[in-house]
């Protein structure tokens, strides 16, 4: 029975086969297509809640920090205008809470860790530098801990120095202590039973990672007078920080010390939590800094030796007797220099002969032109377009540019460009004298302006104690980049003297290699 059915059975035709072979590539089309259609909506799902999270942030700025600020600097300016019949803005029931901030203003929008980690990873493939917090299996890591010494870069609070209380992970913010505080309403927090709540609060107001810098101790060593090493620590504020996985050095499981080599993948985590191990360097050097919780400070016994210590050596004796012959003479009066004479003051016709002097000076000194202007200059038509610039190239059978006359060759700007420079230095201060000498003004107000000019100066500068390790180095070895180009500096006049034997050696040269039948055509002229 089974064989005439399988005789019964008709074949299949190539129209047949063909039509099964379609069906089939359409059903794994639309499977295809199914997927991809999912992965696509799971892509539009995630860039919408990205962006709905990032404007949040942004709405919530916009109305809890910039309106109240604009709105402060409107009151001001309308209180600066009218004076004293300016308002009393504090007034009626709430009166008491005029300025708090409210609980909108305290509850911060959360940035979760799925849209970070998608927002470095766009910059990462752009080719920028990934943003703290770094996001690890969905948990986030910070630079900065609980305990860390910090100082804020922006704000009323400039220059303040405190310690970390708590890292707020939602909002990618922290609260150091005692640092911004704010006056908040005081209905917001939980008051016990049988007590009114407060009309008001003092507390700290959060920070963002963007508004502070972390400050770590460095030990300083200084030697005296009496060879004696003292010890102390300074603040240094570190610009920026780099966070990086621990893959090498000691093994947290084994206690090992594998030096340069990685440590096995299974070992790189917290024996207790689990959590991956972060090390944190100054970026640009391998200088690790320890955590809080790793933190040794100074004993209290050390730093009083130390303070012993440098109260002695300023009060010894070796350190002030530190030559015998000039510590006598010193005490002698001996070793006092003569005081220099005093210039004679001038009258005032004296300084105006001397203006005059220099302005005649200026004028004589101006140079001129012996070989008067070039045969291929016209006067009339100072645009007129030259042999140089109408010929395809420049050194053609025709014209060859010289050192002697214009036009002359193109490389030659950009070999005394730098002369040309300090040239123009030069002539632009001299300028500003005469201009002075002019407006006649006086010695003082000129010393007066010099000094405006180095106090802005100083103001525009940072100072040591604010610079990282890295920018002092960067200072170090620009003033001797600087050192070193001084003294390989070429003297202008030699240049040009130079300069000018070269010519003359070329055209000697050149009248050399003439045939005699023109050499004595050129003495007979």
């Amino acid at each position: 029975m089974t064989q005439m059915t399988a005789a019964a059975r008709p074949a299949k035709t190539a129209r047949h086969v063909a039509k099964i072979r379609e069906m089939r590539k359409v059903k794994g089309a639309i499977r295809w297509h199914e997927r991809a259609r999912e992965k696509r909506q799971k892509i539009v799902a995630e860039r919408h809640d990205d962006k709905r999270a990032f404007a949040e942030v942004r709405r919530w700025r916009q109305e809890n920090v910039l309106a109240p600020i604009r709105q402060a600097k409107k009151n001001l300016k309308e209180d600066y205008e009218m004076g004293p019949l300016r308002p009393n803005r504090a007034y009626g029931p709430g009166a008491d809470q005029y300025g708090v901030l409210s609980m909108q203003q305290l509850r911060r929008p959360v940035i979760s860790a799925e849209s970070w980690a998608r927002k470095n990873e766009a910059r990462t493939a752009k080719g920028l530098e990934p943003e703290y917090p770094l996001v690890v299996d969905n948990k986030k890591y910070f630079p900065v801990a609980a305990g860390d010494r910090v100082m804020v870069i922006k704000g009323r609070e400039l220059g303040k120095i405190g310690v970390v209380e708590e890292v707020i992970k939602d909002s990618h913010e922290v609260i150091i202590k005692d640092i911004n505080k704010h006056y908040a309403d005081g209905s917001v927090f939980n008051t016990p039973e049988g007590e009114e709540p407060e009309t008001k609060r003092a507390i700290e107001i959060p920070l963002s990672l963007e508004d502070i810098r972390l400050v770590i101790p460095y030990r300083m060593t200084k030697r005296t007078e009496n060879g004696k090493d003292v010890h102390s620590w300074s603040d240094v504020v570190v610009d920026d920080i780099l966070l990086e996985r621990h893959t090498t050095g000691r093994d947290p499981f084994t206690g090992i010390d594998h030096g340069a080599e990685e440590i096995p993948e299974e070992h790189r985590f917290d024996p207790r939590t689990g959590l991956p191990i972060f090390n944190r360097y100054i970026a640009g050097t391998r200088t690790r800094i320890q955590w809080p919780w790793e933190t040794k400070l100074p004993k209290e016994d050390e730093v009083a030796r130390v303070t012993k210590a440098n109260k002695e050596d300023n009060v010894s004796l070796y350190g002030k007797v530190r030559h015998p012959v000039k510590f006598l003479k010193s005490k002698l009066g001996k070793s006092k220099k003569p005081a220099k004479p005093e210039a004679k003051p001038k009258t005032p016709e004296e300084i105006e002969e001397l203006k005059l002097q220099s302005k005649l000076d200026q004028i004589n000194a101006v140079p001129t032109n012996p070989r008067g202007a070039p045969s291929g200059f016209s006067p009339r038509y100072p645009d007129d377009t030259q042999r140089h610039k109408a010929e395809p190239s420049q050194h053609t059978a025709s014209f060859y540019p010289t050192l002697v006359y214009p036009p002359f060759p193109a490389e030659l700007a950009s070999e005394i460009q730098q002369h040309t420079h300090e040239a123009d230095i030069k002539e632009r201060n001299e300028k500003q004298d005469w201009y002075e000498d002019a407006k006649e003004v006086t010695p003082e107000e000129r010393a007066a302006r010099k000094a405006a000019k180095a106090e802005k100066l100083r103001r525009k500068t940072v100072p040591d104690s604010m610079k990282t390790p890295l920018q002092l180095r960067w200072e170090v070895e620009r003033r001797n980049k600087l050192a070193a180009a001084e003294k390989t500096k070429v003297d202008r006049e030699a240049l040009l003297i130079a300069l000018g034997q070269h010519i003359e050696a070329t055209r000697a040269a050149k009248t050399g290699a003439r045939s005699p039948a023109k050499q004595e055509a050129a003495e007979l002229d």
